[in-house]
């Protein structure tokens, strides 16, 4: 895959593998007849055998993780995971997958303490309230699955969490709603495989959000 950097748009696009040996370089430990820098310097991510100014912060918030996150979407079928790696350099969305090799169109804000705003344009979760998409009683998960898969636009999410870069993510929120609102969380019950639907207000989910971001961004 073809490298980009548009100094412009503010636009860098770049898989992991790209991504990985930039950070190498920057840090001294680059091979220069890698043909993935060769990559990197054909798309002017290097130029005169330097990282590009533009590029520094993506380089920056790769080699400062302090937690991460990652979202699973059903929206009219299953969607991409997008990772979002936080720091003291701010915070970094890789939108394209787990594959070394997908293209990511990244995003960054230079303010640690926006990961509570990034993570949220990432969910998605509408602003406004409406009828819970789900009702209360008990289904199976694939149920929900099923409903988010179909093209009536419905959205499931789940939000996965790490307040250390070594430490495994763990699902911390589950979401699903309509495209009129109607949030709710998705919670397990005690018969495997099975969820219940509980109605939360989109202002409660922000308030979730900030509360676990500060765990990382701390305050």
């Amino acid at each position: 895959m073809t490298a980009l950097l548009d100094v412009e748009a503010r636009r860098v696009v770049a898989t992991r593998r790209q991504l990985d040996a930039l950070r190498s370089w920057a840090l001294g430990r680059g091979d220069p007849v890698d043909p993935v820098v060769a990559e990197l310097a054909s798309a002017g991510l290097l130029a005169d055998g330097v990282v590009h100014p533009a590029v520094s912060p993506v380089v920056a918030a790769l080699g400062s993780v302090v937690g991460r996150a990652a979202v699973r979407r059903w929206c009219g079928g299953r969607r991409p995971i997008v990772e979002v790696l936080v720091g003291p350099t701010g915070v970094l969305v890789l939108p394209g997958g787990h594959e070394v090799d997908a293209a990511h169109d990244l995003r960054w804000h230079p303010r640690p303490r926006a990961v509570a705003r990034v993570v949220a344009e990432v969910l998605g979760v509408p602003p406004h309230d409406g009828p819970p998409v789900f009702g209360a009683g008990q289904r199976p998960w694939a149920e929900l699955v099923a409903a988010a898969c179909a093209q009536g636009g419905v959205a499931l999410a789940d939000l996965r969490w790490s307040t250390r870069p070594s430490a495994p993510l763990a699902s911390v929120m589950v979401l699903a709603w309509a495209p009129d609102g109607g949030v709710v969380e998705v919670v397990p019950v005690d018969r495997p495989g099975w969820v219940a639907c509980r109605p939360r207000h989109p202002l409660d989910v922000w308030i979730g959000l900030t509360t676990l971001c500060r765990q990382v961004t701390g305050g």
